[in-house]
């Protein structure tokens, strides 16, 4: 599984979301490897980054709403380039990124949460697993989950 993380120069969420997560995925016999969403690459390079791997987890632990160019926003234009049937987005950010910038992503989990906590990504590791079922409810109205 590869866990996709945008480099945040002022803060360093997501490689705390994406380490957590990554646990939780090895003690159930999975592999990991984080990979930081260092440049602004092309379909070509997700693809060939990608290849190896069965899916492609993209972890949104950002707080604050993505700006123009601030590095925080790479995932906002290139989650768009990974394999439709590899791609799960996993959010720890603002419910409302889901229909503002992923409209298209379709398996997008919302932690409903405005910031990243550990107990809330073993539960999401939980889930995402079929370990346990999803229960709660979406605060968007305008998307059907």
């Amino acid at each position: 599984i590869d866990l996709i993380s945008p480099p945040l120069a002022r803060y360093d969420m997501g490689v705390e979301s994406a380490h957590v997560i990554g646990k939780e995925l090895e003690k159930r016999g999975f592999s990991y490897e984080l990979v930081r969403n260092e440049v602004q690459f092309m379909k070509s390079e997700a693809d060939e980054l990608t290849k190896d791997f069965d899916y492609v987890l993209v972890i949104i632990d950002n707080p604050f709403p993505s700006r123009g160019f601030d590095p925080t926003s790479d995932a906002i234009w290139t989650v768009h380039f990974f394999d439709r049937a590899k791609r799960i987005v996993l959010n720890f950010s603002s419910p409302f990124y889901a229909d503002d910038y992923y409209p298209d992503v379709e398996t997008f989990v919302n932690a409903n949460s405005f910031g990243f906590n550990r107990a809330q990504a073993r539960e999401m590791v939980k889930r995402i697993l079929g370990e346990e079922d999803f229960t709660g409810k979406t605060c968007l109205k305008t998307r059907k989950y």
